[in-house]
């Protein structure tokens, strides 16, 4: 049975396919600075794979459609200068794992949690608050050996906010599968 554009259910090798590719994506978004390709064209070969040969898997056409819509909901904040392309190329990604249905889901839940993101740090941009947070990383970090982030690439030094928009999407995809599963 083919499922419907809008039957957001996933089917369990889905679901880890998602979670795996979020996860990786958000740590290297968070300490590099980027997602790297070999990552993603990796992770777009074994959705492919699962979408063709796994037992009870919607299909390409269906894994497809899920890419070009992540595609095409992300693109136009890559023109506008909001996300870097890795960030679009995770979204496609993501949604050949998980369909239209589901990526639509992803995608705004996702829109949420980063809105909610810019938001405190366009709050939190004060003297005070800088170096109340500086304060608690370096005990934090250090304490606990936890390794450094690279600081922010030089071409994002001028921007108002900068968020690694692929930790956001993890988190957009971690909460999009807890409501689908609540559902």
């Amino acid at each position: 049975m083919m499922p419907s554009f809008t039957d957001a259910s996933l089917v369990p090798y889905a679901i880890a396919g998602l979670l795996v590719v979020a996860i990786l994506a958000a740590w290297h978004d968070w300490f590099q600075w980027r997602i790297p390709n070999r990552l993603l064209a990796a992770d777009c070969a074994a959705a492919l794979m699962l979408a063709t040969f796994a037992p009870g898997s919607p299909g390409l056409a269906h894994s497809l459609a899920g890419d070009l819509v992540g595609l095409a909901l992300i693109w136009p904040f890559y023109w506008a200068g909001g996300m870097a392309a890795g960030d679009v190329k995770l979204m496609a990604t993501l949604g050949l794992f998980a369909g239209p249905a589901a990526v639509i889901d992803i995608v705004l839940t996702s829109f949420f949690i980063g809105g909610v993101w810019s938001v405190i740090l366009l709050l939190n941009r004060t003297t005070t608050g800088a170096l109340v947070r500086a304060r608690i990383r370096s005990l934090l970090w250090h304490r606990l050996n936890l390794p450094q982030r690279d600081p922010f690439p030089k071409v994002y030094l001028t921007s108002r906010g900068v968020i690694p928009y692929g930790v956001v999407i993890a988190m957009g995809v971690i909460a999009s599968i807890a409501l689908v599963q609540l559902r």
